[in-house]
């Protein structure tokens, strides 16, 4: 699996350690994830912004991140890989 998502990372210990969380507490975290983006037409966002949402909760409460470092680390992202008006829907 490393090598299909992560190669270019050389630290991939917080990448499995989010993907072993949130696949552990999947069904959790998809319904907080649905409950905060309630007033959005959850079914037509990008899959992506729900990947990152769903990394960020994950990071938040399984691995104590910080909530404003988590959230700055996750709206670059959706920045940097997904559309202009994405940044809304994380944020």
């Amino acid at each position: 699996m490393k090598e299909n998502f992560f190669p270019k990372l050389k630290k991939t210990e917080l990448a499995e350690q989010i993907l072993e969380k949130f696949i552990s507490n999947e069904e959790k975290i998809s319904k907080i994830v649905k409950e905060f983006a309630s007033k959005w037409d959850f079914e037509k966002q990008n899959p992506i912004d729900i990947t990152i949402i769903e990394m960020l909760i994950t990071e938040i409460l399984y691995l104590d991140t910080p909530d404003r470092v988590a959230v700055s680390e996750y709206l670059f992202l959706t920045s940097e890989y997904s559309k202009e008006n994405s940044y809304s829907f994380v944020n």
